[in-house]
């Protein structure tokens, strides 16, 4: 995950935070200067950051909507970045260990007004306390279903590393989008690990082109 989120936050249902990094080089000095966003010295490689926990409230969120509501002098922090490509912006949920499973949702539409794209990252948490079962553990589990009218296709990620699961992630994105998706749900099933997944910023720009709505559900089974 990008950065670990704040203690507030653990044990939520769901929880969001919004990242931000600007790079020496690659992003003009004056930018963090401009954008009061908390930025901070990350490490000794000169890159500033600045996080901001998104509100969430409950198992189902809008978190398109939930985003909208951090701002920036009055306005959106990724409709403000939105001028400044060059700083990379991450968003990272989290999914509760307990109760029954949770739901983000970005829609469409919002996505193709957001401003920009982004790195979206989603894992599940560690249950406090995770009885050891007989046996071999088993795997965690990934599925992607999409939609496009009467075609579309749920593809099944069982058992892999994380960089295999992550490369057929990207291949069953892919090819949703080259099939036209208007709907793409994403569920992570830990079992022993987090599940945890990253959507790369071109692929949701992708998603934003296509106005295609997102959802994305975690739970610890």
């Amino acid at each position: 995950m990008t950065a670990e989120r704040g203690h507030d936050a653990q044990g939520l249902a769901l929880s969001c935070t919004l990242f931000g990094f600007a790079t020496p080089g690659a992003v003009s000095m004056d930018v963090v200067s401009r954008l009061d966003l908390g930025w901070r010295p990350r490490g000794r490689d000169g890159v500033m950051s600045f996080s901001a926990d998104v509100p969430i409230s409950g198992a189902h969120a809008d978190v398109g909507i939930a985003l909208d509501a951090v701002s920036s002098s009055g306005e959106p922090i990724l409709g403000a970045l939105a001028r400044e490509p060059s700083v990379q912006v991450d968003v990272a949920l989290w999914f509760g260990a307990a109760g029954e499973p949770s739901t983000a949702v970005f829609s469409g539409d919002w996505l193709a007004r957001c401003g920009r794209s982004f790195e979206l990252w989603a894992e599940v948490e560690h249950a406090e306390s995770d009885p050891r079962r007989e046996g071999d553990p088993p795997p965690d589990r990934v599925t992607v279903s999409w939609s496009a009218g009467d075609d579309g296709a749920t593809v099944d990620i069982e058992g892999m590393d994380t960089i295999e699961r992550q490369r057929r992630l990207e291949a069953a994105l892919h090819e949703a989008m080259r099939r036209g998706a208007r709907r793409v749900r994403i569920g992570l099933h830990a079992r022993t690990g987090i599940a945890g997944i990253v959507i790369p910023d071109s692929i949701v720009q992708a998603f934003r082109d296509h106005r295609t709505d997102l959802e994305i559900s975690g739970e610890r089974s």
